[in-house]
């Protein structure tokens, strides 16, 4: 029986349906302008690869230039939504890969697993500060902190696996965890 990290309860006793930890898979997934500014542009036609051979129903969109775009998201290197990637131009490397686990994790993995990867993130990574928090809120979707813990370790998790599949990190947990979610891609 595992213990939910956003609760007093039990994971068992929880019914998923009222407890609205899951952030809906309609919300794009963002990558914003942080850590991977200094890291080499990417590289779109690798990517392409990537996903057609291991993604081949998500699709990488054309639009590489979000400038028109509303709200926090012309703010941001990539996003994904509804199995689409999109990624600036000058998008460093490592974007796509991270949007590629968006897409996986938001529209591939069951809540459970969603929750066990979650989990996971929860024991390694250090809690999210405030600051933390409030930089994942937008302005025209209002989260709950539990859905704001949620998206800070996807964001966590995904930044995990574009440094996995950059080889920037392939040492200790980095290079265990990012062989799991390899595995995942290559079972697809």
């Amino acid at each position: 029986m595992k213990q939910c990290f956003f609760c007093s309860q039990n994971q068992d006793e929880i019914d998923y349906k009222e407890v609205d930890l899951d952030v809906d898979p309609e919300t794009p997934a963002l990558k914003s302008k942080t850590k991977l500014d200094v890291y080499k542009k990417e590289d779109r036609e690798k990517l392409k690869k990537f996903l057609q051979d291991n993604l081949p129903a998500v699709t990488l969109s054309d639009l590489e230039d979000f400038s028109q775009l509303k709200g926090n998201l012309r703010d941001s290197w990539g996003f994904y939504k509804k199995m689409v990637i999109a990624v600036q131009t000058m998008a460093p490397k490592g974007t796509g890969y991270h949007e590629a686990f968006h897409a996986v994790f938001r529209s591939m993995l069951t809540l459970d697993e969603k929750y066990d990867l979650i989990e996971e993130a929860s024991n390694r990574f250090k809690a999210p500060t405030q600051e933390d928090l409030d930089a994942l809120q937008t302005e025209d979707k209002k989260f709950t902190e539990s859905q704001l813990t949620w998206l800070y370790y996807e964001e966590k998790l995904a930044d995990e696996f574009a440094d996995f599949q950059n080889k920037l990190d392939d040492k200790g947990y980095l290079k265990s965890l990012g062989e799991k979610i390899r595995n995942f891609f290559n079972k697809i």
